[in-house]
């Protein structure tokens, strides 16, 4: 008896390169798993292999080192259908300027939750810096 293969198995058949497998891949999970992917854009490149598969909710990573406010700014003018989700390199300085933009629905963070805050396991830091964190997004 032939067993049919899954979609993943046929993607990994079907992929020319990493970039294709890690794209057939991700599509997937979403397909077999019902798993939402939010793939990570710094490029043209990356944003056209997303709206390939019908994703329109994406990271933009590394944020800062990838041309930060600027180059999100250059990139959203052709593809203004994009949800954006900025980070790396975000922090209390600039979240502020990223969630002004109207694609930008969410910011990511590590300043809120540092190697040495969870190593310690000081909560009450990590916490103190979350509520910072929302009271610098709402303005108070």
């Amino acid at each position: 008896m032939t067993q049919t293969p899954t979609v993943a198995e046929e993607a990994l058949a079907n992929a020319t390169n990493d970039a294709s497998l890690a794209r057939s891949i991700a599509r997937s999970a979403e397909i077999e798993a019902d798993i939402a992917i939010t793939p990570g854009i710094n490029n043209p490149t990356a944003i056209e292999a997303a709206l390939e598969h019908g994703i329109t909710t994406v990271k933009y990573f590394p944020a800062e080192a990838s041309g930060g406010l600027k180059m999100l700014k250059a990139l959203l003018a052709p593809y203004a259908m994009l949800q954006v989700m900025p980070t790396g390199g975000i922090g209390t300085h600039n979240i502020r300027d990223y969630l002004a933009l109207k694609n930008v629905i969410a910011c990511g963070g590590s300043w809120m939750v540092e190697k040495t805050l969870l190593d310690a396991q000081n909560w009450e830091e990590i916490a103190r810096l979350a509520r910072e964190a929302v009271a610098l997004v709402q303005g108070d």
